[in-house]
């Protein structure tokens, strides 16, 4: 424990292997040191469990091994551990494995970030877009489909008319002595004129 806040870990002691996994349930921590060799819950199945609980996924490993257990140390990696020290366990040693563990933890959390970031980007990238094909088939002034739009409806609804032999129609609406409007009161007015007009119609045709 001295050795860990030394490197400068905030370090959260437990007894055995169980109260490890409870204490890592209730607060996900970003290294784990564990004996292979522990009541209630070994160093293996601590790891595993570890390595399946989605909150501390990214936890490195640590596992301490006595000499002669290369088959528990095997079944530690399989299950998950990181790195491992072989007791009695050197001072040195531990300082650089918690080293290069504090290289990786900081690599993860780079990693995490710039998932984080990429996520936010394409988020914002998909608004964009959708904006961008609406802002493509839509008036600015009236919130209506434009010209392009509605030569494309007209297209697929006069092929579906032929390929089902039914008829549709196309209605034509005109504004009384609009030019007038806009000479007289000026191309402003003539734009309010417009959107008052593409509201009613949006508010009196059917959805479809």
């Amino acid at each position: 424990q001295r050795l860990l806040q030394a490197q400068g870990f905030d370090v959260v002691p437990v007894v055995d292997g169980q109260a490890a996994l409870e204490a890592m349930r209730a607060r996900p921590v970003d290294l784990l040191v564990t004996d292979l060799v522990m009541p209630r819950l070994d160093g293996i199945s601590l790891s595993r469990a570890v390595r399946e609980s989605p909150a501390n996924d990214g936890c490195y490993i640590i596992v301490f091994t006595g000499h002669g257990d290369e088959d528990k140390l095997v079944q530690a990696f399989e299950a998950g551990a990181d790195d491992y020290l072989t007791k009695p366990v050197v001072r040195r040693e531990l300082e650089a494995r918690l080293r290069a563990a504090r290289r990786v933890i900081g690599l993860q959390r780079e990693l995490a970030r710039e998932a984080d970031m990429l996520r936010e980007l394409n988020a914002r990238l998909e608004v964009a877009n959708r904006q961008l094909a609406s802002a493509a088939l839509t008036d600015s002034l009236t919130g209506l489909p434009n010209r392009r739009h509605v030569l494309e409806r007209l297209r697929q609804e006069w092929s579906a008319a032929a390929r089902h032999q039914r008829p549709f129609g196309v209605v034509f609406v005109d504004l009384d002595h609009f030019k007038k409007i806009n000479d007289v009161r000026g191309h402003h007015a003539g734009d309010i004129v417009l959107e008052r007009v593409s509201r009613v119609l949006r508010r009196v045709i059917r959805t479809e």
